[in-house]
């Protein structure tokens, strides 16, 4: 999957490749192209919160991940890192209705990755 986000004059593509239910290797294209892998087999809730991570022009709210866990092959803006100590994506996971969220967890969970016990 790609999804390509574009308001003049920045640009950013995001390409999911899928290695099995539960793991996903992602290409982030910006300025510079970061590249990681996130596990689910442990994601337990999805949520969206305010933050001030320190690092600069990041966004006002961010998406937390509990239990998931992220792998980087090269982490030029310290994505891995702060995703490491905080268990927070630095960006928002759009949807129009956060209540949904708790239900896209359990579809997940029902139909692609079953997951491991915490």
């Amino acid at each position: 999957m790609t999804y390509v986000a574009e308001k003049q004059p920045a640009k950013v593509t995001i390409t999911v490749t899928r290695k099995d239910g539960c793991n996903y290797a992602i290409d982030f294209v910006a300025r510079e192209t970061i590249q990681f892998s996130l596990d689910f087999s442990k994601l337990s809730s999805v949520g969206i919160v305010e933050q001030d991570l320190g690092m600069g022009a990041a966004p006002k709210h961010g998406t937390t991940l509990p239990g998931a866990r992220m792998a980087c092959n090269n982490d030029a803006h310290g994505l891995c890192e702060v995703f490491q100590k905080t268990g927070t994506w630095p960006y928002r996971l759009e949807d129009k209705d956060p209540g949904r969220l708790p239900g896209i967890v359990t579809y997940f969970r029902t139909n692609f990755c079953k997951g491991q016990p915490s």
